[in-house]
C-alpha cells in the first residue's frame, strides 16, 4: 500500500478489496445493484439455469412433433449463450405448446410481410441451417409486433402479454 503520510510502498497484511475497471454489481445494505445485467448473472451463475432450461425447451419443441431439426437448436445451446434467454422467454410465453399446422401457416404470412425466409417443409417447421433457427425462435416468440398508436412495426424479444378486460358496462 502507498503511506501517505511516509509516501513510501509498504507491505500490506490482511484483506483487501480488488475493483475491476468496469464494475458489474455493487452489494449494499442487503441489496444487490446491477450494473451490468450479464456479468452480474454470470456471476450468479444465471447462465448455467438458462442452460439447463433451453435443454429441456428443446426437448419440448422436439415433442410438439411441428419442428424438424431440432438437433441444430442442441448443437447451438452448447455453443452459442445467447439462444439461451431466447427460449427462456419462448418457455414462458408458451406459444408453442400448441402449435399447429393453422399456425404454421400464419407464420409463412408473418414471414412473408417481413420479408424474412421461414423454412417449412411438410407442413412442419424446418430447420436446416443457423439462420432458420433464428426465424423460428422469432416466430415462436411473436417478435414481430405493431404498435396500436402509430401502426409501425417492430421486432422485440421483449414485451408481456397484457389482458385486456371486456368493455362491458
Amino acid at each position: 500500500m502507498f503511506n501517505t503520510q511516509s509516501k513510501k510502498l509498504e507491505l500490506l497484511k490482511g484483506e483487501t478489496v480488488n475493483l475491476d475497471k468496469q464494475i458489474d454489481c455493487v452489494y449494499y445494505s442487503e441489496t444487490f445493484y446491477v450494473i451490468k445485467k450479464s456479468y452480474f448473472e454470470q456471476i450468479v451463475g444465471l447462465q448455467e439455469e438458462y442452460k439447463e432450461q433451453s435443454i429441456r425447451m428443446a426437448d419440448d419443441l422436439e415433442k410438439t412433433e411441428m419442428i424438424t431439426g431440432i438437433e441444430k437448436i442442441r448443437e447451438e445451446i452448447e455453443k452459442n449463450p445467447a439462444i439461451h434467454k431466447k427460449l427462456v422467454r419462448i418457455a414462458k410465453l408458451g406459444n408453442y405448446q400448441s402449435i399447429t399446422q393453422k399456425d404454421v401457416r400464419q407464420m409463412q404470412k408473418v414471414a412473408k410481410r417481413y420479408k424474412v425466409k421461414l423454412n417449412v417443409k411438410d407442413g412442419k417447421l424446418a430447420i436446416e441451417e443457423k439462420e432458420d433457427i433464428d426465424t423460428i425462435l422469432k416466430m415462436l416468440a411473436d417478435y414481430y409486433k405493431t404498435g396500436d398508436v402509430t401502426g409501425k412495426p417492430y421486432g422485440t424479444f421483449s414485451g408481456r402479454e397484457i389482458k385486456l378486460e371486456s368493455e362491458s358496462h
